[in-house]
């Protein structure tokens, strides 16, 4: 459940499509969470789940911010925590290493966090494998790679759990960043057993980004598919595999998968990986994996839908993908909506309680099938 908290980031990331260049402003966080206190009371429930809407959580501790008005917002929920002494609250948030780094030199904001309920934070690690890669992105975080390492002994030190959220394969990358970020979040994954991997395949012009209204982007031919076929903006999702929109050349589309799908594959033997991956919408010979990578995406997927990837071949995919857009189409132009449990037995609902890459939006079919065809919907991961 989202937790409203604040808005708003100083910096400028190509990429990110959220309130960038913008001063952080709070919203009402005593009210929002006592009224979500009032309610999971009303409904009997005993854990509240909650995720935090900053974009960088930590920044009022970099030069320019004001610290004391993070603190009062950490006081407040503490104050509420002790005023709801049957509800068991968990808070979860996005930060950079830097801003992260520069708040808990300080005891009494670590204290704080930890008391607040917080458990875990997601750090943006994209291009920390490259200088070049970071600039081409426009981070203004150099220092990223060493600032994770500090940030994530920090955290499993004092018990917190630090997610490793990578978007790769801007067009400036190469064969070798790509190599450098495969190792280095295998790196972390490694030396810090608590950490866990959310890695999406970039989409380098989405509406709302700097690079949106890029001079070159607007009118290209992969701009025009967009506005000529609808269903293509499912292929921007981050959740999506590289695609003949977001990744025109077919060399690199096929690169940035490979790595994509290796990646999740070993974060998934490690049992430590909160993202996933989906088939996206593509012209029928497109290539889109090639045979080595959809082995690897079988591996994955047979986790959860095991009847949808035995026969997934290169040939079928983009075959099978239209059938799961067209079904939806369909049944949400008639009305229908399916129940949410066909098709699926006892163990396959035990599963779906226990998969972690679920995000049950709209019940239009089996939500077993959305890790492997695709979900019914655009969407960035919940985190």
């Amino acid at each position: 459940m989202t937790l409203p908290f604040s808005q708003g980031c100083m910096f400028g990331c190509s990429f990110c499509g959220a309130q960038t260049r913008k001063r952080e402003t709070f919203f009402n966080v005593r009210a929002h969470l006592d009224t979500a206190c009032q309610l999971a009371e009303r409904f009997g429930l005993t854990t509240l789940d909650l995720y935090c809407s900053s974009l960088d959580f930590f920044q009022q501790a970099l030069p320019g911010g004001d610290l004391e008005l993070l603190t009062g917002q950490l006081e407040s929920i503490v104050e509420l925590k002790e005023r709801h002494p049957g509800l068991h609250i968990d808070l979860h948030a996005l930060t950079r290493a830097d801003s992260y780094n520069a708040a808990m030199s300080s005891d009494h904001v670590r204290d704080l966090v930890l008391e607040a309920g917080f458990n875990r934070f997601g750090f943006g690690a994209d291009g920390a494998a490259s200088v070049e890669v970071l600039r081409a992105m426009r981070k203004h975080a150099d220092t990223l790679r060493s600032d994770l390492v500090t940030a994530f002994q920090h955290m499993e030190e004092n018990g917190l759990t630090p997610e490793i959220l990578y978007v790769f394969g801007i067009p400036e990358e190469t064969p070798e960043t790509l190599a450098e970020t495969r190792a280095l979040c295998g790196l972390l994954l490694e030396t810090f057993p608590s950490s866990e991997y959310r890695g999406f395949p970039a989409k380098n012009e989405i509406p709302g980004n700097a690079n949106w209204n890029r001079k070159g982007w607007k009118g290209s031919p992969a701009h025009q598919r967009l506005l000529d076929e609808p269903d293509q903006f499912l292929n921007l999702g981050f959740e999506t595999l590289a695609n003949e929109i977001s990744h025109e050349d077919p060399e690199m589309r096929l690169l940035v998968n490979h790595y994509a799908v290796d990646m999740s594959r070993h974060a998934h033997d490690l049992g430590r990986v909160r993202s996933y991956l989906t088939v996206p919408v593509s012209s029928p010979g497109a290539p889109v994996m090639d045979e080595r990578t959809l082995d690897g995406f079988r591996e994955i997927a047979a986790n959860y839908a095991p009847e949808l990837t035995a026969d997934l071949t290169v040939e079928n995919l983009s075959e099978r993908r239209a059938a799961q857009v067209c079904t939806v189409r369909s049944r949400a132009l008639s009305g229908e909506q399916q129940d949410p449990h066909e098709h699926q037995d006892d163990e396959g609902d035990e599963e779906h309680r226990r998969a972690p890459h679920l995000v049950v939006l709209v019940h239009l079919r089996s939500p077993s099938a959305w890790p492997v065809l695709g979900k019914p919907r655009v969407c960035r991961p919940v985190s």
